[in-house]
């Protein structure tokens, strides 16, 4: 299929365009790489080519198309003399392109046809008469599009990428080693990832004797691929002499284990720490099991909490 080109001018633009950019690949907003992989409606396979909107909206709506994804919307200031209007209806009676041309459904005759579009064919000849890119009605708003085969070259049409504050990204290593990343590194190194070995102690615990809590001296992380090691000052001194017990603890509040009587005979009361066999001996009298239990209380730790029960 031909067209008649002679008789067609092409139109100077001189505007502030728009784009969506994929995040990953915002660091490169002039690239058409991305176009020329598989080819676009104003591309064929292999043709660098540069999609630009006239407004907010029609750049939001093509590069979103079916899928709504984040994307970085970008200014373009854009400098062209020779752009091909098919936005014009005397430029689409002389060219006799139709309908059909600019909606036709390109990727069905691409992919599912294995045929070429006919835009295809439209976008070479007018590159091929000396046109820098086309201006075309959107598919996907109301708005129409941009389409540059050539630019930032002698002779091409000149583009600026708008960035004053440096907000695009450089490169590529944005997306390997990027902020979030660090963030995490830092919040899963900010504490030793062990387990204690302090025992926090009970008001009463029921053991025949007190123990030292080992205070871990030297920690390892083990969330990290590599262990590492550090050293660290016993974080709790207060709970260094603690008592532990290997069965649940339970209230000594009352009954003949929690009477301790003093040597004197006072009658202090104290929590049991003693699970000796003479202090079960229920069958006693009260005197000798007032001695037992005296005698047990010689050998409780003497930091044991104390308790001051009720005399009877």
């Amino acid at each position: 299929m031909t067209w008649a080109f002679a008789t067609v001018r092409g139109i100077q633009v001189q505007a502030r365009l728009w784009r969506m950019l994929a995040p990953r690949w915002s660091h490169a907003p002039l690239s058409g790489a991305g176009a020329a992989r598989a080819g676009g409606r104003w591309n064929e396979k292999g043709q660098p080519a540069l999609y630009l909107s006239l407004d907010h909206s029609t750049a939001i709506a093509e590069y979103q198309q079916d899928l709504a994804r984040p994307g970085t919307l970008a200014a373009y200031d854009v400098a062209a003399t020779s752009i091909l209007n098919l936005t014009d209806a005397k430029t689409l009676r002389d060219l006799a392109v139709g309908t059909e041309v600019l909606r036709a459904a390109w990727k069905r005759v691409r992919d599912v046809e294995g045929g070429r579009p006919v835009s295809w064919d439209l976008a070479a000849a007018a590159l091929a008469a000396g046109h820098q890119g086309v201006l075309v009605p959107s598919v996907q708003a109301s708005g129409a599009n941009l389409v540059l085969w050539s630019w930032n070259e002698d002779g091409a049409a000149k583009v600026v990428a708008v960035d004053p504050l440096g907000d695009l990204p450089r490169d590529q290593s944005s997306w390997t080693s990027s902020m979030p990343g660090a963030f995490r590194k830092a919040a899963l190194n900010c504490r030793p990832w062990v387990r204690s070995l302090i025992q926090l102690p009970f008001i009463c615990t029921h053991s025949p004797e007190a123990i030292v809590a080992a205070c871990p001296t030297t920690v390892t992380n083990s969330r990290c691929p590599r262990a590492l090691t550090r050293n660290t000052q016993k974080p709790v001194s207060a709970l260094w002499n603690v008592t532990r017990s290997t069965s649940p603890a339970r209230a000594s509040t009352g009954g003949p284990r929690s009477a301790v009587a003093d040597e004197d005979g006072a009658g202090r009361g104290m929590t049991a720490y003693s699970a000796r066999a003479s202090w079960s001996k229920r069958s006693q009298s009260g005197a000798n099991r007032a001695g037992n239990i005296s005698a047990a209380t010689a050998n409780t730790p003497a930091d044991c909490h104390s308790v001051r029960l009720p005399t009877t």
